[in-house]
This record gives C-alpha cells, structure tokens and sequence, in this order.
C-alpha cells in the first residue's frame, strides 16, 4: 500500500511541477512581451483561455506545487 502511496505522489509532483514550469515559462512571456501579446500567442496556439484565467490556473499551480512538497516532505519525515 505504501508503495502505491509513493507512486501516485510521484505522478502528482511530476504533473504539478511540469504544469508549474509550462505557466512560468508563459509568464515569462508576458513580462517580456506584455499582456496583449500574450493574449494573441494564447489565440494564436487555439488555447481557450483568456489572460486571466491562465493567470490563476498557473498560481493554482504553484500553489499545488508548493503544498505537495510540504506534504511529501511531512510524510518523509524531513519536517
């Protein structure tokens, strides 16, 4: 059951982190291009999401990201 337990963490912080790095990656792009130009690269890639929401779907992310190494670390024992 452990073992299980351990796996299943590792798929959520792979998809967690990966998601994480996707939407620093956009935000970069945004703070060098700026806001309209990101909503044009977000038409342009046919992505159904207006600036705003994939704001707050990527600072969901980091947030996820953030919580679950907490409670990978808590389990570990490291905390």
């Amino acid at each position: 059951m452990k073992l299980f337990i351990n796996i299943i963490m590792q798929i959520v912080s792979i998809i967690s982190y990966s998601a994480t790095a996707l939407f620093a990656l956009f935000g970069i792009y945004e703070l060098i291009m700026g806001p309209a130009d990101a909503e044009k690269l977000l038409k342009k890639l046919h992505i159904p999401l207006t600036y705003n929401q994939t704001l707050i779907i990527g600072f969901i992310f980091v947030i996820l990201a953030i919580a679950w190494y907490i409670i990978k670390a808590k389990l570990a024992g490291k905390l």
